[in-house]
């Protein structure tokens, strides 16, 4: 799709109405680096891929500001992203009524097995799909098992088989066991956190 005038006479991003320095970082990051490249893109797609790209699930005011910069880009008016925030409520709980839906009996053998122990380790707080997927790859298929482990040796568990994966997944998984957002965590745990990984390590005690 090709960008309206006044979308291609935009060059930087955070010319875009809504987008700061944070948020164009977070399209350079996935491959957006100019504003007529937002046209056609579906703003869920490019959420997920921040998600997947970064080890971690980014605040949905975030989601409501890529489809705050996809519909200028595409000829609507500026609107704050808050303005949006209905649409992505609306599209999120169909998608998922819609995933949630049992397999018509022609193709129920299909499904996987694990797939409803993922769907709701995705939908614990601060998680989703992604980590759902780095969790499973790490031996951890479902809530009982992440519960049984805890915050810690789960991240352990996913960091040695994805190298990639930062602090803020710890925060996001001892917040999806209690029940907080990873900032709250990060605010108020990081320390405690911190120590009993310290503590976990081979001969830490004995240093």
């Amino acid at each position: 799709m090709r960008a309206p005038a006044v979308a291609r006479a935009t060059t930087r991003l955070e010319d875009l109405p809504n987008v700061g320095p944070a948020v164009a970082a977070d399209l350079r990051a996935i491959g957006i680096a100019r504003p007529a490249q937002l046209a056609g893109r579906d703003p869920y797609v490019l959420y997920d891929t921040l998600n997947r790209r970064t080890g971690m699930r980014h605040d949905p005011c975030v989601l409501d500001t890529f489809i705050a910069a996809v519909r200028f880009v595409e000829g609507a008016p500026a609107k704050p992203w808050w303005a949006y925030t209905a649409e992505r409520k609306r599209t999120l709980a169909a998608r998922a009524k819609a995933a949630a839906k049992p397999p018509t009996a022609h193709r129920a053998h299909a499904a996987p097995a694990s797939a409803a122990q993922a769907d709701a380790i995705a939908a614990l707080p601060n998680l989703g799909v992604v980590s759902a997927r780095r969790l499973a790859e790490a031996g951890i298929p479902s809530v009982a098992a992440l519960r049984r482990l805890g915050a810690v040796e789960a991240w352990r568990r996913v960091r040695r088989h994805w190298p990639g994966a930062s602090l803020n997944l710890l925060w996001a998984l001892e917040g999806a066991l209690t029940g907080r957002s990873w900032q709250a965590v990060a605010r108020t745990e990081r320390v405690r956190l911190l120590l009993a990984l310290d503590d976990d390590r081979p001969g830490a005690r004995h240093r």
